[in-house]
């Protein structure tokens, strides 16, 4: 698959098309919109992984000196040992985590 940021409705687009993402943070007051990536094109075997609070978060776009090779900051697949089901930070936005992807893990 290939990962790229953003459409303009400031949505990732994986191989082109839009995610629906309704868990998305926005810290009221700043700016809602998402720094540019990509494309990306994930290799098998590895997961491209971004946070809720995009403005503030330390993911596949940062890790490992991605900002210089974007591929290091995928994630084998191997080391993902389960799916992100609630928030709870803030405690204000305590909630169960939406997906309108039928392939997601349960």
């Amino acid at each position: 698959q290939t990962v790229s940021c953003c459409d303009a409705q400031n949505r990732v687009l994986v191989d082109g098309k839009p995610l629906n993402e309704p868990y998305i943070y926005h810290q009221p007051g700043l700016e809602d919109r998402r720094a540019p990536f990509g494309p990306v094109k994930i290799p098998q075997g590895q997961l491209w992984v971004m946070g809720d609070n995009r403005e503030n978060s330390e993911d596949s776009r940062y890790q490992n000196g991605a900002e210089a090779d974007p591929l290091r900051g995928t994630v084998p697949v191997d080391n993902v040992i389960g799916k992100a089901q609630f928030i709870i930070w803030p405690p204000a936005r305590w909630q169960g985590v939406r997906t309108d992807d039928p392939h997601a893990m349960p």
